[in-house]
């Protein structure tokens, strides 16, 4: 259904108009759904109350769903909720008019039979609903034909590579080669440039994920397209990451050239991964064995390793833990007022080597490129505690080999909010207090992540990543 999905289409070739102008935003998945699925979505704009119950009752009776928009603003299972306003879409799959709920399935969160009132859907579609019809299909091709079709797509017509090349260009301090003149006075997550990487890349990048999904619920459990949905993991977070961090210095005021070659660094970290995966679904052969044997080496770290510190404690540059509950703290570990609050006893790791926390003292590393010195030494990898904020992020440790060669190992962080998303686990739960709403207090993570290396070469230093919202509190060396 989402084949279609993953491009990336850009024309440069119109130097008057803006970066985020320069995105053609075709109708190809409407065709790709009506062509192949026999899917026709009906859209209807600025619907009262009653027209809604109407439509969705229709629909209903024909065993079919509508789609809504669904503002991530009244969404509560949104890490924006309450926070920021970004399109997006559910489907209504059952309603009762006399509790006036309707029930929603939401694929991009994995929300299955959510009931929702219906005054939220109605905040949250803003009048946007879309009806689903279906159509008679003749010959529609299988979906390893569309996937491979798509990543042939995507080597032929993306335009990363200029896009990232045309950002370094006219990037300014005061980010005005994002905003237009009708956009002054704006907060930024309402610019075209971050609606466009939000809801024509992100989310592309997610329906595409769904759909390599679908084929492996197809074809059965595969370690080719187990891995295209682990690259797609981190193309996403690496979107969002550099996405979030730009947010942030936009909103603070905090635009500064560190924050063009973080932003710069990453959107070609994303070229990479982006090329990789597209090489990836149209060179290998699905029945590759030496697939299954990176697969295997992939997850084949377990805990049977032995755990050595990393000292870390000169690297240490943030204070974001504190055992004080109040406003005066001094820790913030997100640079906007928010601190891990831990009792007595609490921060403890039958693993880890944490750090002791104190009102002077730095606490963790907010990650700027620090390369730890290791005495030369074998090891099959690393476990890292720590967490991200702002959103998810994805990064790369660099490993520097004694012979010379460097290597890059991709890993990603949950955001400290939620639990984890990808292949971390909680090694503890905590609060997060916001100085900024009265000591307001939620829940916090600190994860742990195994980081799998290449070869038995002797190693004598790691670099950290160049992304600043992501935080390590320890790490060990696994020989």
């Amino acid at each position: 259904m989402f084949a279609q999905s993953w491009t990336f289409d850009y024309d440069s070739s119109d130097g008057g108009k803006s970066i985020a102008e320069r995105f053609i935003l075709s109708d190809a998945q409407a065709k790709c759904l009506y062509f192949l699925l026999g899917i026709e979505i009906v859209l209807h704009n600025e619907l009262q109350s009653h027209e809604v119950f109407e439509l969705v009752e229709s629909n209903l009776t024909q065993n079919l769903p509508v789609i809504s928009r669904f503002d991530s603003y009244y969404n509560p299972w949104d890490q924006l909720y309450g926070k920021e306003h970004n399109d997006h879409s559910c489907l209504i799959t059952g309603m009762d008019r006399q509790s006036r709920t309707f029930t929603i399935c939401d694929p991009y969160f994995g929300k299955q039979n959510e009931v929702v009132p219906f005054e939220v859907i109605e905040q949250a579609a803003g009048g946007h609903y879309g009806s689903v019809k279906l159509l008679p299909v003749v010959d529609s091709p299988a979906s390893l034909e569309l996937l491979y079709a798509s990543g042939e797509r995507f080597l032929q017509e993306n335009g990363m590579l200029q896009f990232v090349s045309d950002m370094e260009r006219y990037w300014t301090d005061d980010l005005s080669f994002i905003w237009s003149k009708v956009s002054e006075g704006l907060t930024f997550w309402h610019t075209n440039f971050y609606r466009v990487i939000k809801t024509h890349i992100i989310l592309n990048r997610h329906k595409f994920k769904q759909f390599v999904q679908h084929c492996i619920d197809e074809v059965g459990q595969h370690p080719v397209l187990q891995a295209m949905i682990v690259q797609l993991d981190l193309i996403i977070t690496h979107w969002e990451a550099a996405l979030n961090a730009l947010t942030k210095a936009a909103i603070y005021s905090k635009i500064s050239p560190r924050m063009k070659d973080h932003f710069i660094t990453k959107a070609k970290d994303i070229v990479q991964l982006e090329y990789g995966l597209a090489h990836m679904i149209v060179s290998m052969s699905l029945d590759s064995s030496e697939a299954t044997q990176e697969q295997k080496k992939a997850g084949e770290l377990t805990e049977h390793w032995r755990h050595v510190q990393l000292d870390l404690s000169e690297l240490l540059n943030n204070q974001g833990f504190s055992h004080e509950l109040s406003a005066a703290s001094e820790a913030d570990i997100t640079g906007t007022g928010e601190y891990v609050y831990v009792t007595c006893g609490q921060l403890q790791s039958s693993t880890f080597h944490i750090s002791t926390i104190d009102r002077d003292r730095n606490d963790n590393i907010s990650c700027m490129g620090q390369v730890i010195p290791i005495e030369p030494t074998r090891c099959k990898g690393v476990a890292i505690l720590g967490c991200s904020e702002w959103g998810d992020s994805s990064a790369f440790l660099t490993v520097n080999h004694q012979d010379g060669t460097v290597k890059k190992y991709p890993f990603i962080l949950s955001d400290i909010v939620t639990e984890p998303s990808y292949n971390e686990s909680i090694e503890m739960k905590l609060s997060l207090v916001n100085k900024n709403k009265g000591l307001n207090m939620s829940d916090a993570y600190l994860f742990r992540v195994t980081v799998s290396f290449d070869g038995d070469g002797v190693i004598d230093s790691i670099q950290l990543p160049v992304c600043t919202n992501m935080h390590i509190i320890a790490m060990n060396m696994l020989v």
